[in-house]
């Protein structure tokens, strides 16, 4: 009897033993599953945010979820937007937006990080771009493409507004033109798929050669964004780009600048020039030897300050060589003047009311007349701090202590009410 005792005693032992054996290899298969799932995480993560440092290569389960979040990309401003899905661009709740091809009034400088004269504040610059389009001042927008565009599209479209793209000049000296029309393509295609398409005129530039740009250049730009995707080409130039004389300061030669070849021209649709100082109010009267100069390096035809102007374009146009879309770049900051009411030495609001209504006014005479562009928006002097925009107790917003532009203001939007009701008339290029 004590025998089968104890070889029961020995059985219920041996039985234990296999059960506590069996207990810690259990414990190992999940202690080894764990570590396989963890490593998987972090390959994951190294794909999602690259670039990562190759020098990591464990990660303690008690800081995996603050890793990953460490292991982001700090943003990158020149990150071009997302482009939505197939399914997202073919939806039908993606709203298309219409052109209205009006002639059309703009402002240089005002977009988003141009607002409230640069400041950080992202909130009152987009408070401020959206008070001063709900205004009515203008129809039409200057956009770069960079990763402001998408709320751009979004207030422009909204507003019923247009779009021009502002470029940079192409350099063969430093990028291929393939690489360069990719880039636009890349954006044209998002814009389009916004349903915003519609809206872009097309592109402009600022004194493209002024700014270093081979004639050679400027032509196979114009040439291969035009037959590709068949949008406008704005350029505007310094005078001194086309003629003898730079526009900004009254008797400065131009002689030895850069000049704009008629051959390069032959894809440009529309055109302007920039020229700030000649005050084209009644009452003004240029000296004989202003005018002299005048006639010599523009126009023998100039007999008035507002000759100056239409001299000028006219001789822009001929420079052409084919029929283009014509516009002005009015004066709406305190630029320095070189004939004046008064004496006056930098402009004012009368002076600046002087270029809006004398140039309105002359486009609407042209066959081709397209629009304004006034200058400029933003900065210290610029028409920004002039406007008279309101919160909702009555007090101006952004620049309270500065001067109010009322009587221009209220000109500005008659102005672009009145371009808004006339369809725009466009040149054939080519004829």
């Amino acid at each position: 009897m004590k025998k089968i005792f104890l070889c029961l005693l020995a059985l219920i032992l041996a039985l234990s033993c296999l059960a506590s054996c069996a207990a810690k290899h259990s414990g190992g298969v999940s202690s080894t599953t764990a570590s396989t799932e963890q490593s998987s995480d972090i390959s994951v993560s190294s794909e999602k945010d690259e670039p990562q440092s190759s020098t990591i290569t464990t990660v303690s389960s008690d800081i995996k979820t603050s890793s990953k979040e460490q292991s982001k990309p700090a943003p990158v401003v020149s990150k071009k937007p997302d482009r939505p899905t197939s399914s997202q661009s073919e939806s039908e709740s993606v709203k298309v937006y219409k052109n209205k091809r009006t002639v059309e009034l703009g402002a240089y400088q005002f977009r988003l990080n141009k607002c409230t004269a640069n400041g950080n504040d992202e909130q009152l610059r987009l408070e401020e771009y959206k008070s001063v389009i709900k205004e009515g001042y203008f129809n039409t927008f200057f956009i770069n493409l960079d990763t402001d565009i998408l709320t751009h599209l979004e207030v422009i479209g909204e507003a019923g507004g247009s779009i021009w793209i502002s470029m940079t000049p192409f350099h063969s000296t430093s990028q291929s033109l393939d690489s360069y029309v990719e880039n636009i393509e890349y954006y044209l295609n998002l814009i389009k798929d916004m349903g915003y398409g519609d809206l872009v005129n097309g592109f402009a530039w600022d004194e493209p050669v002024w700014h270093g740009q081979t004639n050679a250049d400027f032509l196979a730009m114009t040439k291969t964004l035009y037959q590709k995707f068949g949008l406008r080409n704005f350029p505007v130039f310094a005078t001194g780009e086309f003629s003898g004389l730079e526009g900004n300061e009254i008797g400065k030669e131009a002689d030895d600048m850069d000049k704009v070849m008629t051959s390069s021209l032959k894809y440009v649709t529309d055109v302007a020039f920039d020229a700030y100082g000649v005050d084209v109010r009644d009452g003004v009267v240029p000296t004989q030897a202003t005018l002299d100069r005048w006639r010599e390096k523009i126009s023998p035809n100039i007999n008035t300050s507002k000759d100056y102007y239409t001299e000028y374009k006219n001789k822009l146009l001929n420079h052409v060589g084919h029929p283009a879309n014509i516009w002005y770049y009015p004066c709406c900051y305190k630029a320095p003047v070189g004939t004046g009411l008064n004496g006056i030495k930098r402009a004012d609001e009368g002076y600046c009311l002087g270029h809006l209504e004398f140039m309105a006014e002359d486009i609407l005479s042209e066959q081709y007349g397209a629009g304004l562009v006034l200058y400029t928006f933003s900065g210290e002097t610029g028409l920004e701090r002039h406007l008279p925009l309101k919160d909702e107790k009555g007090n101006y917003k952004y620049y309270p202590d500065e001067v109010k532009w009322d009587t221009y203001c209220a000109a500005l939007k008659r102005i672009c009410k009145k371009f808004s009701a006339k369809k725009v008339k466009l040149a054939p290029i080519g004829a």
